[in-house]
C-alpha cells in the first residue's frame, strides 16, 4: 500500500468522481455498492489476503497492487500499476486451460471520468461496449483453449464403451495382420490409436458446415479427438488421416465404419486389443 500511495491516493479519489457523477454511478450500478470512506481498511485487508492465495492460477493471476473498489465482494478492481488506472472484472474460464482473465471496463479511468460529464455520452452505448469488451475477453479463452486443443495438450476426458460404439451392425474384423475394420462405432474410435502419434487429418464431411476441414495445427492423434469433441462426434459422417511413419497407411472413418490400414501389425493388434476390451467392458 504504501508503495503504490500516491497512484492509490489519485484512484481512490478519481474513483469517487466518478460514481458521484450521475451517469457515472448509473453506468457501474451493477456492482455497488461501493466503498465510501473505508477504502484504507479494504486496501489492507486486500494486500494481506493476496500471499494467503494457494493455488497456482489465482497466485499468478491477483496482484496486491489492485484496488477493490466495492463493499462487499471482490469483483470490480483498478489496476494502480498503470497510469491510466483501467478499471476491470475479473472472471474465470472453467474449461481447461483453466484461468483467472479480466473484462475492461474502462481502459483510463481520467478518461472515463472527462466522458460521463458531457451531454453526449450514453450510458446504454457505452454498457454495451463494455458488454462487447467481455465477451471478446471471454473469446479469447476460447481461442486459446481452441489452440491448446489442437495441438493436442488438453486432457480429454476418457470415454465409456458407449460414447464410442453404436452396437448396430458391431463387427471387428481383422483383414490381415496389417488391415482392420471395425463397424458399429462412431468417430471417436481414432482415440485407439496412440495419442502421441503424428498423423495429416485428410478428408472431413460433417453437418456443420459446407466447407469442411480439419484445421492445419491438428498433427497428433489427441489433438484429433479434441477436434473431434469440437465439432461434436455426431456431426462427423466421414474423416480420414494419413500416417506421418508410414505413406501408404491411411485411418478412415465413414458412417459406422472405421478402416485402418498401415505397416506395423503391432499397431493393428493395439486398435483391436483395445476394442475387444471396451466392448467386453474390461
Amino acid at each position: 500500500m504504501f508503495e503504490w500511495g500516491d497512484a492509490y491516493k489519485k484512484a481512490k479519489e478519481t474513483f469517487l468522481q466518478v460514481v458521484n457523477c450521475p451517469k457515472g454511478k448509473e453506468l457501474l450500478s451493477t456492482h455497488s455498492p461501493f466503498l465510501k470512506e473505508d477504502f484504507d481498511t479494504s486496501q489492507l485487508e486486500w494486500v494481506s489476503l493476496v500471499p494467503q492465495f494457494d493455488h497456482i492460477l489465482e497466485q499468478i493471476f491477483f496482484k496486491p497492487y489492485w484496488l477493490p473498489v466495492q463493499s462487499e465482494t471482490y469483483e470490480l478492481y483498478i489496476d494502480l500499476s498503470d497510469p491510466e488506472f483501467p478499471l476491470f472484472t475479473i472472471d474465470y474460464f472453467w474449461m481447461q486451460p483453466y484461468k483467472w482473465y479480466k473484462k475492461p471496463v474502462c481502459n483510463n479511468l481520467f478518461q472515463l471520468l472527462e466522458e460521463i460529464q458531457k451531454p453526449e455520452f450514453s450510458v446504454s452505448r457505452k454498457l454495451q461496449e463494455i458488454k462487447n469488451d467481455a465477451l471478446a475477453a471471454t473469446q479469447n479463452c476460447q481461442n486459446n483453449r481452441m489452440e491448446v486443443g489442437f495441438s493436442g495438450e488438453l486432457d480429454i476426458e476418457a470415454w465409456e464403451r458407449d460414447d464410442i460404439f453404436t452396437f448396430e451392425n458391431l463387427r471387428i474384423d481383422p483383414i490381415d495382420t496389417n488391415t482392420l475394420e471395425i463397424t458399429g462405432c462412431n468417430a471417436r474410435i481414432f482415440a485407439f490409436l496412440p495419442p502421441e502419434m503424428p498423423i495429416t487429418a485428410q478428408d472431413l464431411l460433417s453437418s456443420q458446415s459446407d466447407d469442411d476441414y480439419v484445421p492445419d495445427e491438428v498433427k497428433t492423434i489427441s489433438g484429433l479427438c479434441y477436434f473431434i469433441e469440437h465439432t461434436g462426434v455426431a456431426r462427423i459422417y466421414q474423416l480420414s488421416i494419413a500416417f506421418d511413419n508410414d505413406p501408404s497407411a491411411i485411418g478412415d472413418y465413414t458412417n459406422d465404419t472405421f478402416y485402418l490400414h498401415h505397416k506395423d501389425p503391432e499397431l493393428i493388434k493395439l486398435v483391436k486389443d483395445k476394442a475387444v476390451r471396451m466392448i467386453d467392458g474390461n
